[in-house]
């Protein structure tokens, strides 16, 4: 009887402690994967935050070139760090009004061994091109004739294929911000006096009723298709493919 009780004894006091080990085991896996998933979440949220690219150097000599443009009036009209590949061109397409004085502004890596700038038109034809060797920078200005979307293709070569840049525009006449038009209030009408109706005589129709001939209109001779000559484009003067994305990125950025 004593050893039957002693048995018991023994069994409850193992089976409270292996549900007390159990438990403690549940609650620490349930630790892990919360600090697992808060570990996630601050991690992608901090990821969010980051800028696409980042290069102090490059950051720390668009600041100084930024300043000294600052001092002679201009001031930023867009700007941004770009995620570059080496010897791959990186489109931008911007609106530039007639007659206004821009500055560009290309900075690559310091040890990038060439950097290249070139400016296209409307109509994609090269209006010009500027190259730089064992500088890490390129500063442009350009008024253009007529008011349209410009592309202009970024290139820097570097031995890595992955490279960061900044491009920048400079102007001293930003764009004025377009004034909502304000809806006009209606005046009151003023109460006018009703005119009396003066009886109208009625003339009797003829009984020969005239009948409209058409008016011949005079055929015009058709002019025979011009033939088609096949002309050779310039390559300076061909489609230039990177139109397509700048575009896109553009007007993108019209809708933020």
């Amino acid at each position: 009887m004593k050893l039957s009780i002693a048995l018991d004894d023994f069994f409850l006091k193992t089976s409270k402690t292996f549900t007390k080990i159990y438990l403690h085991h549940i609650l620490m896996k349930q630790l892990q994967l919360l600090a697992i998933l808060l570990g996630f979440l601050s991690f992608s949220f901090t990821s969010q935050a980051q800028p696409k690219c980042q290069d102090p150097a490059i950051e720390g000599l668009a600041n100084n070139i930024k300043s000294t443009y600052q001092k002679q009036g201009l001031k930023v009209f867009r700007e941004s760090m770009l995620d570059m590949v080496s010897m791959e061109p990186t489109p931008i397409a911007v609106s530039l009004q007639e007659g206004t004085t821009y500055q560009f502004i290309f900075i690559g890596s310091s040890q990038a061994s060439k950097l290249m700038l070139e400016l296209f038109d409307g109509a994609d034809k090269r209006i010009d091109q500027k190259t730089e060797r064992g500088v890490d920078y390129i500063t442009y200005s350009f008024t253009p004739k007529i008011s349209e979307v410009y592309l202009i293709t970024l290139i820097q070569k570097k031995g890595a294929k992955n490279v960061c840049g900044y491009f920048a525009v400079m102007t001293n006449n930003l764009p004025k911000p377009t004034a909502t038009p304000q809806a006009k209030q209606a005046t009151p009408a003023t109460s006018k006096p009703i005119p009396t109706k003066t009886p109208v005589k009625t003339v009797p129709a003829s009984t020969t009723p005239k009948t409209l001939e058409p008016k011949a209109t005079p055929q015009q001779p058709i002019a025979a298709p011009a033939s088609k000559k096949a002309t050779a484009i310039p390559d300076n003067q061909r489609p230039n493919p990177n139109r397509t994305k700048a575009t896109q990125d553009y007007q993108q950025q019209q809708k933020k």
